[in-house]
Order: structure tokens, then sequence, then C-alpha cells
């Protein structure tokens, strides 16, 4: 059998689930394959569950080549594939948000191979939820991109959460720019509010050394008993 690889196109969509696949392959087993693979450039562009059962079952597999140019390939991809898979909205927003952020091999431009709103229109979302899915892959934070993909958390959440977390660190580096410039004699302002917080800062210190050394824990007290 000859040996093909996927395609970065097909790839933009998230696999079976393994039972889901077992299903697939038993009726190509029952009925044989229905649809030839789709390749382009020598990749497989569509059909890689049918290329994967086939594999696995010995079987030859029926192929047609796709001629037509980079865009015309992803809307291929994405108008096939919307229809077949059960997508949440968010999924079919970070696959969209995947296919706009690829490059055709050998563009020397920027260009994707479809733009934002193409994508949007092609997986039924919109353009807006797209470009928040796009900020999410941007982000790199795969533990949220992982659960958007597998269909658990929705990118609106992963978005909210993500804004949540960067204020959090937002205050954290406010805070300790204003301890930087009060040890070094600049800023009243920044000492008046650092002298308020003493005692959160030498409670804070405490813990952080009974981290450290968890054999000089004291009892945990919080800075309004009066004990720090």
């Amino acid at each position: 059998m000859t040996k093909y690889d996927p395609h970065e196109l097909a790839l933009v969509f998230p696999p079976m689930s393994e039972a889901e696949f077992a299903a697939f392959k038993e009726d190509i087993r029952d009925h044989g394959q229905h649809e030839p693979i789709t390749l382009y450039e020598g990749k497989i562009l569509d059909g890689l569950h049918r290329y994967r059962a086939c594999q696995e079952l010995n079987r030859d597999v029926r192929v047609v080549r796709f001629e037509g140019n980079p865009r015309a390939a992803a809307q291929l991809v994405l108008a096939r594939n919307f229809h077949r898979r059960h997508l949440t909205t968010s999924q079919r927003a970070i696959v969209a948000a995947e296919m706009c952020r690829l490059r055709p091999r050998g563009n020397t431009g920027n260009s994707p191979y479809l733009t934002a709103a193409q994508a949007a229109t092609l997986m039924g979302v919109g353009k807006d939820l797209v470009n928040d899915a796009r900020r999410l892959l941007k982000s790199g934070d795969e533990e949220a991109l992982r659960s958007v993909r597998d269909g658990l958390l929705s990118v609106s959440a992963a978005v909210r959460e993500k804004g949540k977390k960067k204020t959090s660190f937002s205050f954290v580096e406010r805070f300790a720019q204003r301890l930087d410039r009060t040890l070094h004699g600049h800023g009243d302002r920044d000492a008046q509010i650092l002298h308020s917080a003493k005692p959160l800062l030498q409670y804070i210190a405490l813990r952080i050394q009974d981290y450290l050394d968890p054999r000089t824990a004291e009892p945990l007290l919080s800075p309004e008993d009066g004990s720090v």
C-alpha cells in the first residue's frame, strides 16, 4: 500500500474519538471505502480516517488528486468536514482560527489560505469569535486549547479566564514595581502604600519561609490576628 502523509490543512479538525473510529472502521470492513481519498501536493487533504482504516484493514485505497489553488483546497476541507463532524460552535471557531493562521507552501507574502472572515463564514461562526480563537491560539495556553478542542470549554470562557489571570499578574507586577522603587529610595507615595501593607508582606514572607523550610513552620495565622 502506498504511504501518504497528512496535509497540514487536514489537521485543523480534531480527530475522531477511538469509539467513533472503531465504528467507522467496521463500516469500511463491511461495505468498503465509499469515497476516495483526496490528495493535494502529494498529501492527504481529505480522508485521514478512511486512510487509517484501510491501512489497519490492509486494503488498498482509492485516491483522487485535487488540482485547485490553495484557497480552494482550504475551502474544500472546511466544507466537507463541516457537514460530517458534530462540533460545538467553539470547536468550529478554533478550526477557523487554525485555518487562517496557516500559510500556503512557497507563499512569499503573508497571505493565509483563508481570511478570518472567509473561514468564519465557511464554519458558520461569527468573525469576532474567530478572532477570539486566534488570540487564544497565539497565547500558547495548551491546556485551554485542549479543553476547547475537546469540546469541554468555550472560546469565550477560555478568553475570560485568561483575562482574569492577566489582571492578577498585572497587579503583582505593579506591586513589585512599587516595592522596587521604595527600596531604591524613590516614590514617597509608593512607600506609604507599602508601609500600610507591611503586615501583609510580613505574613507572606513567613508563608514563603514555611514553604521553603517546612521544619520551621509556625501556626497559620492571618495578618488580622495581630501576631505578625
